[in-house]
């Protein structure tokens, strides 16, 4: 979507923006010593129900030769979204980090900027980098070029991201001082903790509504808790490989959306990672790709390449199942406020999220498959 660089503009996003003061910002903390500096386009990114998310493109002259660049503009979100709460320090602070002090693939991130002025709420910004992402609609198990690639290179691409999970997870987050940034509190059970967390979450999104499958799994969870002593790493916190940008080598470029990192176990993160495959597997009646293997194989996968044995990774997926529910629920109440699902649709407890919640838990399925949730 075109701007023009002075005054303001509109964007899809809910958020105005100041593009003189933003042409500004960009000249004196992302490439000073440049002249000319002006954004000259804006669009929103595809976003989903959390943060918003801007692509601009600055045009400069440096050395006297014109030069541009595109940005990313990650915002504060100021609508109904998919959390009670919202903190852009905290996906900055880890983004940050691991940006400018690991090996991690991560985008340039630069600083955070809590005056509302240019996008209407605090935002920071970040390089946007090139790639291949694998979609989520239509699913990358459905159509795309993931699909399109050789087996042997589908492979590929399944053990570089597993790689960068475990990159991820090696990160010293101690001496990084992320513990804070993310609220971890130093001699908390953290998977209690968590637990609390995702049942207040739970209550909050059902309000005077509740889902039976949900309530059971939450009380199957805490008589499963698994009592031996787990490894506390970085967890990404939304692990799967729709977050992540590909070099057309198959390379990690990026990973991207950070809003649900905290201190937790591997074995949090692999349980979300192999629930999400499910979900774009089994919970839209599409095969998992050929050169993905199994979720077994998956996890094996992941052990042969960060030297770490996962334990527990059922209860695992169950806590991913849970969750990917309860963000269903919120999703679907969201539509209905909007006019986009009738209020009286069943997909707050019959989805994808909770058919395969069901099944890893023994019970019985929680409605017909219907849609994009019908089984092949």
């Amino acid at each position: 979507m075109g701007a023009s660089s002075t005054g303001s503009t509109d964007v899809e996003v809910g958020v105005g923006v100041d593009v003189e003061g933003l042409s500004r910002l960009v000249s004196r903390d992302v490439i000073p010593g440049a002249t000319d500096v002006t954004v000259s386009t804006i669009r929103p990114a595809a976003s989903g129900y959390s943060n918003d998310t801007l692509l601009f493109e600055v045009s400069y002259r440096e050395d006297g030769r014109p030069e541009s660049r595109w940005f990313v503009a990650r915002i504060e979100p100021t609508r109904p979204a998919l959390f009670p709460r919202y903190d852009i320090s905290l996906q900055h602070g880890v983004m940050a980090a691991l940006s400018r002090h690991t090996d991690v693939p991560m985008p340039a991130v630069y600083r955070k900027y809590d005056d509302p002025s240019l996008f209407g709420a605090p935002f920071f910004l970040m390089d946007r980098v090139s790639g291949l992402i694998a979609g989520d609609d239509p699913p990358f198990t459905r159509e795309g070029w993931i699909l399109e690639l050789p087996v042997a290179q589908q492979a590929d691409i399944l053990d570089r991201s597993l790689h960068a999970l475990a990159q991820i997870h090696a990160v010293d987050w101690e001496a990084l001082g992320l513990g804070p940034v993310v609220g971890h509190n130093a001699g908390d059970d953290v998977l209690r903790t968590k637990l609390a967390e995702f049942h207040a979450f739970y209550r909050w999104v059902a309000g005077d509504s509740r889902d039976p499958l949900v309530e059971d799994a939450f009380a199957w969870l805490h008589e499963h808790l698994p009592s031996d002593h787990e490894e506390l790493v970085l967890n990404w916190g939304d692990p799967r490989v729709g977050n992540m940008i590909f070099s057309e080598d198959l390379s990690v470029a990026a990973i991207l959306d950070w809003e649900m990192a905290c201190i937790a176990s591997r074995e949090m993160d692999i349980g979300w990672y192999t629930f999400a495959l499910r979900y774009f597997t089994e919970g839209i009646g599409a095969p998992m790709p050929p050169g993905f293997g199994s979720v077994d194989e998956i996890v094996s996968r992941y052990e042969e390449l960060s030297g770490h044995t996962v334990r527990h990774h059922h209860f695992y997926e169950v806590v991913a199942g849970v969750r990917n529910a309860i963000h269903t629920m919120r999703i679907a109440h969201l539509l209905m406020a909007k006019g986009l699902l009738p209020e009286d649709s069943d997909m707050t407890t019959n989805n994808g999220a909770t058919h395969i919640l069901s099944r890893l838990l023994g019970k019985p399925a929680p409605g017909p498959v219907v849609g994009q949730f019908a089984r092949g």
